[in-house]
């Protein structure tokens, strides 16, 4: 819990790390020599990070009425140490930028450490939310799945099966049976029937063809 909350009070910019929590610059790990009133002028600048800051602004909240000091100087000084820590220089600026006769402004990007950790009771709840969220949705489909399953069991009892389905001679009699037809009343099928041979019930159709026909009433 201290590393969270000490976590939120880290502002990054760049090589750059200030810790609002001890009052330390640091860039690339290594201590940089800035504090007190630089230290709280950079903090304050940090905090309106691409706003203009006016002289004062800075008067009220670092060096208060009953401070006996020549403010002007204070804070030139204050803002030159603060150039000097980061590298910065103020007719190019990369991070303190000068508004003259008005105030200062931060313009380099800021990466502030607020966002909640994984091990922050947020954080915590987020991710107990996100698995809740995937474990409904999981349970969903199965219900969805469980319930075509049995739609489709249910289905299939209620339908009676079909018997299979057999290919069978239109007539037990020797030779080729071809151009089967219907007699007018559909209650007999002609067919020609050849390589037959001392087979009964055949009769010449009168182009030299055998033709039987079989009783379908039987």
């Amino acid at each position: 819990m201290d590393e969270v909350a000490r976590s939120t009070r880290i502002v990054r910019f760049g090589v750059f790390e200030a810790d609002l929590q001890s009052g330390e610059l640091r860039k690339n790990g290594v201590k940089v020599p800035l504090q007190g009133q630089p230290f709280q002028v950079c903090v304050i600048l940090l905090s309106r990070s691409g706003e203009l800051v006016t002289r004062e602004e800075l008067r009220q909240k670092v060096w208060p009425e009953d401070t006996f000091v020549d403010f002007d100087h204070a804070l030139n000084t204050a803002i030159t140490k603060i150039r000097i820590a980061l590298g910065d220089n103020a007719d190019n600026p990369r991070f303190v930028e000068t508004l003259p006769r008005r105030g200062y402004r931060f313009i380099g990007p800021v990466e502030s450490s607020q966002a909640p950790s994984s091990n922050s009771p947020r954080g915590r709840f987020e991710r107990l939310r996100s698995k809740a969220r995937w474990i409904s949705v999981g349970a969903t489909l199965l219900a969805l799945l469980s319930g075509i399953g049995v739609w489709r069991f249910s289905r299939n009892r209620a339908d009676p099966s079909l018997p299979p389905i057999e290919v069978a001679p239109l007539a037990g009699l020797p030779g080729v049976q071809i151009e089967p037809a219907f007699s007018p009343d559909g209650n007999q099928v002609a067919f020609v029937l050849r390589g037959a041979e001392n087979c009964g019930d055949l009769h010449d159709d009168g182009r030299g063809r055998e033709v039987a026909a079989l009783d379908q009433r039987l």
